[in-house]
């Protein structure tokens, strides 16, 4: 469950305080100038660490007043900037841009224990919904694989002792409405959590190459959902053929999935990494003319959906068997605690 450092070139983001919310119950990390930096795009693909835009193919950037001056018409395509690209970086120009063209300004970062981060993006226009965005994993910060291999469920190690602040941060985000429950790769999967566990603050589920999540807390979803129909929780998974993360945890949240390909480069170039780590949504944007300032250089297409009732009951369980496997053998060693 990789999660790629989106702009390569920028520094890590700095801790931040929550929200004006306090942190109860959650042990905090030692504050420190500069964070250290997430895997870089060139540690996770093999690809130089700053992509070179071809200037024939996507507009300039350098100058923010002339870039992406149009709301983006899919929405989804903003939730992915936001809850993959922002998350936990220092925005630059084109960030702020582009969140006030699209109706967001964006919250401090918020961090837990076990290398956990969250972050709010408030709507500064009539009808968006907040988004609460986690992060995903990042290879460099080794909490964040434990979260992954966690023999209870994916996330649950991240999502246990920071239930509190993570409580704190959706109650203050909802006061401005409904919330969009987002991420990607580990992230995507907290994001189902917290969705499940505080199901009367979400309006809406939105993951990116997300794992699945325990049956039992698909189950507690579904049936808040038949509780209340008027306030059903919609999910929309986004996935990337080829990508073998989507493969592990158990269920995904009830919903739609959009299946993505990637459609250039040879079969070393379409490796399961650098498919995890794509923005398939930011790509499609681009080949449509229009302008996001968190991208890769790839070429995508959407190739249909299916619905989660299918893929839940079709999905193999071979991947998440051996996950865990590992994860119990893991813990075992380490004597943690899921």
């Amino acid at each position: 469950m990789f999660a790629h450092d989106q702009q390569r070139n920028l520094h890590h983001d700095a801790t931040a305080a929550p929200l004006q919310m306090p942190e109860p119950g959650v042990e905090h990390q030692p504050t420190a100038q500069t964070a250290p930096a997430a895997a870089s795009f060139a540690e996770l693909t093999g690809q130089p660490a700053v992509a070179q835009a071809d200037p024939a193919k996507a507009p300039a950037q350098a100058d923010p007043a002339k870039a992406g001056d149009q709301p983006l018409a899919n929405t989804d395509a903003v939730i992915e900037q936001l809850a993959h690209g922002m998350v936990a970086k220092e925005l630059d120009a084109n960030d702020e841009h582009f969140l006030a063209v699209n109706g967001y300004q964006a919250m401090p970062i918020i961090r837990g224990v076990h290398e956990f981060v969250m972050r709010t993006f408030l709507p500064t226009q009539a009808g968006k919904p907040p988004v609460v965005a986690f992060r995903g994993t990042v290879p460099s910060k080794i909490q964040t694989v434990i979260a992954d291999l966690d023999p209870s469920g994916i996330g649950m190690y991240q999502f246990n002792p920071n239930r509190a602040l993570i409580d704190g941060q959706i109650a203050a985000a909802a006061a401005h409405g409904q919330i969009v429950s987002s991420g990607h790769s580990l992230g995507g999967a907290l994001a189902q959590i917290a969705a499940a566990t505080f199901p009367d603050r979400v309006g809406r589920i939105v993951t990116f190459q997300a794992p699945g999540i325990s049956r039992d807390l698909v189950h507690q979803l579904e049936k808040y959902n038949a509780e209340h129909p008027d306030q059903e929780i919609e999910s929309t998974h986004h996935r990337v053929k080829g990508d073998l993360v989507p493969l592990g945890g158990q269920a995904l949240t009830p919903g739609v999935i959009h299946n993505h390909e990637m459609t250039d480069g040879n079969l070393f170039q379409r490796n399961p990494i650098a498919k995890h780590t794509s923005m398939p949504l930011a790509d499609e944007e681009l080949a449509a003319g229009h302008d996001v300032p968190i991208h890769d250089e790839r070429h995508m297409r959407e190739t249909g959906e299916v619905s989660t009732d299918y893929d839940n009951a079709h999905k193999t369980q071979a991947v998440e068997h051996l996950r865990g496997g590992l994860g119990r053998l893991i813990y075992g060693l380490g004597h943690l605690k899921p």
